[in-house]
């Protein structure tokens, strides 16, 4: 099965390179198919940007309370519409994914 001197025990080297390699068909076949597909890549750009927007959305959110401009439940009232901008972009996402 495996050596002793394998990183994943219980897994033998030629079960992980089979793994591996079939992971790096499909990442393959998924960039030939936004390729094909731009407007599926370009929405995929536009959420990865839209969420790093709500991720400093969010840190600038606790800036703001911890220096005392906003209160707790200013922050948890704006933390909910991130919320929902975020399951917003979980739609999109599943709805664009090629």
């Amino acid at each position: 099965m495996s050596g002793s001197g394998d990183r994943f025990p219980g897994i033998s080297s030629t079960a992980a390179l089979l793994a591996y390699r079939n992971r790096a068909e499909g990442l393959a076949i998924a960039h030939e198919a936004r390729l094909e597909n731009p407007e599926a890549e370009y929405m995929s750009r536009l959420i990865a940007l839209e969420r790093k927007l709500v991720v400093a959305e969010r840190s600038s959110l606790i800036d703001l309370r911890d220096g005392g401009a906003i209160s707790d439940d200013v922050m948890r009232r704006f933390e909910v519409m991130l919320d929902l901008k975020e399951s917003e972009l979980e739609e999109e996402e599943t709805r664009w994914r090629v």
